[in-house]
């Protein structure tokens, strides 16, 4: 069998669902595949229920860290860490900053305009989830994928800034 998102075959063959809802297990088995696609699609759908890692983080204030570390005369030196992601492609791009001044401003520029794609972003992926989990119960193929979705998020990135999106980083 193909893998499902949250659906293992069983050794009698029947199917079982897996999810976590309010921290606790849930388990259900059924005789068929489609009844297991049907069900899991009612459960994605009627109980705020997604896979993990389908949709991104909004990010709030506590991407910036207090640092210390010590530099090569042995002293302690402070400094400040963003956690930060490109808005082009989302890699991961941490900025160190030696004041907490600068800190703030590059944060107050850059996380509003991260959270702007990533709503977008999150939508967009919303309206996926809901088609891909109809034509899996069509077709019987596994086509929900919850890998980041890199040309989804330029795509947004584009739709919000067009051809101009901020670069916040510069090396």
């Amino acid at each position: 069998m193909d893998s499902f998102s949250n659906i293992s075959r069983l050794p009698s063959g029947s199917c079982q669902l897996r999810f976590k809802r309010d921290n606790k297990k849930v388990e259900p088995v059924v005789k068929s595949l489609p009844q297991a696609i049907w069900l899991r699609n009612e459960l994605y759908l009627n109980v705020p229920c997604r896979p993990p890692h389908y949709f991104v983080k909004i990010f709030g204030e506590d991407v910036l860290r207090p640092c210390t570390k010590i530099d090569r005369a042995g002293l302690l030196k402070d400094y400040w860490q963003v956690h930060s992601r490109s808005l082009v492609d989302r890699k991961y791009r941490p900025r160190t900053f030696a004041s907490h001044l600068d800190a703030i401003e590059f944060v107050s520029k850059w996380l509003p305009s991260y959270n702007e794609v990533a709503r977008l972003y999150n939508v967009e992926r919303e309206k996926e989830f809901k088609r891909l989990i109809e034509q899996e119960l069509k077709t019987l193929k596994p086509l929900l994928s919850c890998s980041f979705d890199k040309a989804l998020w330029y795509r947004c990135a584009v739709s919000i800034y067009g051809a101009n999106v901020p670069m916040y980083f510069t090396e």
